[in-house]
């Protein structure tokens, strides 16, 4: 899909003026359109002309962190085109347009992707090591003896560069003292250039530069290890570098687990600025990136979105580090709007309901809507033999990363630890909703052992919804059913809803 851009103001159409990539869709001073249309950058670059209610139809049709006005133009727009600005996180620019244009086709371009590669998929000169252990599926764990740089590995797989690209790149790893690693990149075409990154756990951008090209490209990615002492790697992750501009899309940022270089990813979306904020919590996936962003930019309220792309899947957004960094995130945002727990609501699909529930109960949201919920990940492991057989095996790996204890004790352990915590939760200013499938093949005490628990006793407001099928059966119903109930209590708690807004 083309990147779409909408330029305001100004004497000059810059798509007559400047030379611009074929992927670029540019709009001078048409809006509204005949047709609707979502932009993925607006320029002002000087007075405009919009009635009030055709700015409050940008705001909407516009994207966050992507609105860039000349500056002093803020001044002329009226209070309805600066409240535009403000709700979209509008920046002024002072660079020259050939700039700007360049910045659009590196940065603010449209869509995201993400793919992980797991160790798996390495190629080991196994010459250089005497022995090598797979703790689980996501993590190899290796030694180096060496004061030289030595290949010990490379990608089976090509990593594929889309037209008009470049690819952003990171590997999960942990290292002792005295262990260096680092990633060769290789260009696969006449005049072959090579590049070469440390592997950090710093917020870095490790950006393959690349020349912009109309068709794609290979690169192929092989690693490097110096020193004396043991090293663990975890999944290698590529994606469309933005250049500082956001994490799979524009704005979002990352937290960095220190030790290992692990991550999570998140996006506040300002919306309407007006309570209450949405969390949500992305679900299990294959391929990385945001879901659920449509949905959620047309409530206008503000939202904040997370995604989990560890392990195979993601691991439910657990960890020591994790969980406590996220917490951080979500009262950070709510002091930024200027929001409280009361107006806090977490959401969340499968996956994403663990933590939604987990974190929720814990910061005494104002309401927890879920989907498919997902609160015992030990017991879920047990039921994998019989009730799941070849299905979701990376529930163990998940596990493996929250207890050191021999299963099945340790898988007792996880979730006894979530629901000892769960029990001392205040929920007395809580709305729960919760959707279930009456014969999960995942999770099927999940609604039991809510409703025996010593919080919910005492919620505000407890209510299910249960569906025939197993856990990957009616996602349709299930969400639909989620999505009613925030809708429910963003009108009736907030006056912050309205049908004819849709």
């Amino acid at each position: 899909m083309a990147t779409n851009v909408l330029q305001l103001g100004g004497r000059d159409d810059w798509s007559e003026k400047y030379k611009m990539s074929d992927e670029i869709t540019w709009n001078y001073n048409n809006f509204p359109p005949k047709k609707p249309a979502i932009y993925s950058v607006v320029i002002i670059d000087g007075a405009v002309n919009l009635t009030p209610k055709n700015w409050e139809k940008l705001i909407w049709a516009s994207t966050p962190y992507a609105v860039f006005y000349r500056p002093g133009t803020e001044k002329q727009l009226g209070a309805a085109g600066q409240r535009f600005i403000k709700l979209d996180a509008g920046k002024p620019f002072t660079c020259s347009p050939e700039q700007m244009i360049k910045d659009i086709s590196d940065k603010y371009y449209f869509g995201q992707t993400g793919i992980r590669v797991l160790p798996n998929n390495i190629n080991l000169n196994q010459e250089l090591f005497d022995e090598l252990n797979y703790p689980d599926g996501g993590h190899l764990q290796l030694s180096v003896d060496s004061d030289e740089w030595q290949t010990f590995g490379h990608y089976r797989n090509q990593l594929y560069v889309d037209p008009y690209r470049r690819l952003r790149i990171w590997l999960e790893a942990s290292r002792e003292p005295g262990v260096e690693l680092r990633i060769v990149v290789n260009e696969l075409v006449v005049g072959d250039r090579q590049w070469t990154f440390p592997v950090t756990t710093k917020d870095a951008e490790e950006i393959i530069p690349t020349k912009l090209q109309t068709e794609g490209q290979f690169v192929s990615v092989s690693l490097q290890m110096r020193g004396h002492g043991k090293f663990t790697l975890g999944p290698f992750h590529y994606s469309w570098a933005r250049y500082g501009a956001g994490i799979f899309i524009v704005g979002a940022k990352r937290l960095i687990e220190p030790h290992n270089g692990e991550q999570v990813a998140y996006y506040l979306n300002p919306g309407n600025l007006k309570p209450p904020l949405n969390v949500y919590f992305s679900g299990a996936r294959s391929a990385e990136g945001f879901e659920a962003y449509p949905l959620f930019r047309s409530f206008k309220a503000p939202s904040l979105l997370f995604t989990d792309p560890r392990l195979e899947i993601g691991q439910f957004y657990t960890g020591d580090y994790m969980e406590p960094a996220i917490k951080r995130v979500i009262m950070r945002s709510l002091l930024k709007l200027g929001m409280t727990t009361d107006d806090l609501v977490m959401c969340g699909v499968s996956m994403g309901t663990y933590p939604a529930i987990k974190l929720g109960s814990e910061l005494g949201a104002h309401a927890i809507v879920v989907a498919k919920a997902l609160t015992n990940l030990g017991y879920l492991a047990e039921r994998g033999r019989l009730q799941r057989p070849d299905e979701f095996e990376t529930i163990f790996d998940i596990d493996r990363q929250l207890t050191q204890t021999d299963f099945p004790k340790g898988l007792h352990e996880i979730d006894q630890k979530f629901w000892r915590q769960f029990d001392e939760d205040n929920l007395a200013r809580t709305r729960l909703f919760i959707t279930h499938m009456y014969q999960d093949d995942y999770d099927d005490r999940a609604v039991a052992k809510i409703k025996s628990s010593n919080a919910i006793q005492h919620v505000k407001e407890f209510a299910t919804k249960g569906y025939p099928g197993h856990h990957n059966d009616n996602t349709d119903g299930t969400v639909s059913w989620m999505i009613y109930r925030i809708r429910q209590v963003m009108r009736d708690d907030f006056g912050n809803y309205q049908e004819d807004d849709q």
